[in-house]
């Protein structure tokens, strides 16, 4: 059983962002941000006020205690946040509150550019809260890359690569997402069945064990022509079986079978009702956003017990709360377009991801006797 205190406080934060659904759409469009700031309020202060959370919380808690060393070329963006942040007189809690306040004005900066955005922002939480709370600055310098993506969508292409440059500051692998995103966006946005897309997306799920190899072993191959640029994640690519093959694998933090229905569950009825959104109401500026979060539900699938390729998949997985967000928002108000069988599929997908969501969050919220605050260590 939780601690009061996280109940409570969890609580108000999923309150605050399920509220947003409460409001019609066009007051939502008028008084973005007028909506938007009790949610990011209660983000930034509940999640930065949490202790321990995440594998990397300790190494994070002393690098803003200790802001005055060299990390290297990778880490230059957070090192240079620690030091204003130290300089303003903040300790720990205080650095986690901004980080979470930066990352998450960044998803709601880019969730803004996006029409048919209210149930964006609701599921921007479930969607990234394990993001910034783990690998936490990689999370960082995907706050600046929302930003550029938010800047492609407004074609200001000056301040889309001065947004993805801040965040290879902040960590080398946001390159890999700029480059799936700009592929995205000038090759695949378009629509896609719905249908197939879930049988292969189940496919893959079933045998992910075999296709995580054989990417393992294309790395292999590929992996001499690859720049690194002297990166930390150039030595992922000295061993790619290690990092992302069999070797790779977590023994300790392998999902039942149980947790793996209920996420190939949740992932397909995303696909589904992404797919049908697309193709009932189709939007420039959701598709490529749509097709950057496929291919994160993939490589989540594909490298579900595997550390290192799942942090990569992390950030294009996040972006599930547009896909989500605007297949939720054209089923709930378009599925009268539907076709009988679609709106029956996608009744089971809606409701198939609400019991994920409850079962998932409410244990969290409920069952998670590990979880404190700063005040209680």
């Amino acid at each position: 059983m939780s601690s009061f205190d996280h109940i409570f406080l969890s609580g108000l934060l999923f309150l605050s962002f399920y509220l947003i659904t409460k409001r019609g759409q066009d007051y939502v469009n008028n008084h973005f941000w007028r909506v938007a700031a009790i949610p990011i309020l209660f983000y930034s202060i509940v999640l930065g006020c949490s202790y321990g959370m995440g594998a990397d919380y300790q190494g994070y808690k002393y690098a803003i205690d200790h802001p005055f060393y060299d990390k290297g070329a990778d880490e230059l963006g957070l090192v240079t946040l620690n030091k204003y942040i130290h300089l303003i007189g903040l300790n720990y809690v205080g650095g986690f509150i901004v980080y979470d306040f930066i990352f998450c004005l960044g998803a709601f900066t880019l969730i803004r550019s996006c029409p048919d955005n209210k149930y964006m922002m609701a599921l921007m939480l479930p969607c990234t809260m394990f993001f910034i709370t783990s690998p936490i600055r990689q999370a960082m310098a995907h706050s600046f890359v929302y930003l550029g993506l938010m800047s492609i969508n407004r074609r200001q292409w000056t301040l889309a690569a001065a947004s993805f440059y801040i965040g290879f500051l902040f960590h080398g692998s946001s390159l890999a997402t700029v480059a799936i995103c700009i592929v995205c966006y000038f090759l695949l946005n378009r629509i896609f069945d719905a249908k197939k897309m879930v049988l292969v997306y189940c496919l893959v799920s079933i045998s992910s064990f075999t296709v995580m190899n054989m990417l393992s072993m294309s790395l292999e191959v590929l992996a001499p022509y690859i720049p690194t640029f002297g990166l930390h994640y150039g030595n992922y690519l000295e061993n790619p079986s290690h990092a992302f093959g069999e070797e790779s694998i977590d023994e300790e933090n392998q999902r039942s079978f149980f947790a793996f229905v209920l996420r190939t569950v949740y992932y397909s009825g995303i696909l589904y009702l992404s797919g049908l959104a697309l193709k009932y109401k189709f939007d420039k500026k959701i598709a490529w956003l749509v097709w950057v979060s496929i291919i994160g539900v993939f490589l989540t699938a594909i490298f579900a017990n595997s550390l290192i390729p799942r942090r990569l998949a992390q950030p294009m997985d996040s972006l599930t709360f547009v896909s989500l967000g605007y297949g939720l928002y054209v089923y709930l108000n378009e599925k009268e377009r539907f076709m009988r069988n679609e709106k029956k599929w996608a009744a089971y997908s809606f409701y198939g991801i609400i019991i994920y969501l409850v079962l998932f969050y409410g244990r969290y919220i409920f069952m998670n006797p590990e979880a404190k605050y700063f005040w209680s260590v």
